[in-house]
């Protein structure tokens, strides 16, 4: 079940309160936040996983550790451009896809199946996955285990436009995603995970934006 929590518009006050009843933090000015469930049948619910839960890196790509010891994971920029290149030959859905879930939402007849993950943090024994779908230009965050997921878009000149949210994941041992936001041209996406398992707050542990 999806659930649109605020839209473009000028509701920001109203907002702002339903964030503080929720114990949810998100940007309100120009921005989509949505939450979805991540336990439905569908592409995202059947996509093959590891012993870890993690989402089999199918693309070329290189892998750095972080000073903190975390660990990226970066497909290659040749892999990345062939992603956009498809990307701008479909068209994509737009930004009719903000807030849509990815595992059940249909376009032009088909759902957003095509996925591949282009970006994963590894932090404290859970990662975040930016997920992207050439057919419909859109990225969203999947996650796993027992945490929050988020994923942050961003406009040409680099302000946050849109934030996407799924706090179902700690109740969770099995991977979760979040809402799509569409990603094409010069926008730009990053997923992540909060550290901080309950409560309100967040610590958010991101990918590089794509």
């Amino acid at each position: 079940m999806l659930k649109r929590l605020a839209r473009h518009g000028r509701a920001g006050v109203l907002v702002a309160a339903l964030a503080v009843l929720l114990g949810t933090s998100f940007t309100t000015t120009g921005a989509t936040a949505a939450t979805v469930s991540g336990t439905m049948d569908g592409p995202e619910a059947s996509a093959a996983v590891d012993a870890s839960g993690r989402t089999p890196f199918t693309l070329p790509h290189r892998v750095y550790v972080r000073e903190d010891g975390s660990v990226d994971t970066i497909a290659d920029p040749k892999a990345v451009a062939a992603l956009r290149s498809a990307a701008l030959e479909e068209g994509g859905c737009g930004y009719a896809c903000d807030g849509k879930d990815p595992n059940s939402y249909v376009w032009n007849g088909s759902t957003c199946n095509d996925a591949v993950t282009v970006m994963r943090h590894d932090v404290e024994n859970r990662y975040a996955e930016l997920r992207y779908s050439s057919r419909c230009a859109t990225a969203w965050t999947r996650t796993c285990c027992y945490v929050r997921a988020g994923g942050f878009g961003y406009a040409a000149n680099g302000t946050q436009r849109s934030f996407v949210y799924n706090s179902q994941g700690v109740y969770f041992g099995s991977p979760v995603w979040t809402a799509m936001l569409y990603d094409a041209g010069s926008l730009t996406y990053k997923a992540c995970l909060d550290r901080i398992l309950a409560g309100s707050g967040h610590d958010w542990a991101c990918t590089g934006r794509f």
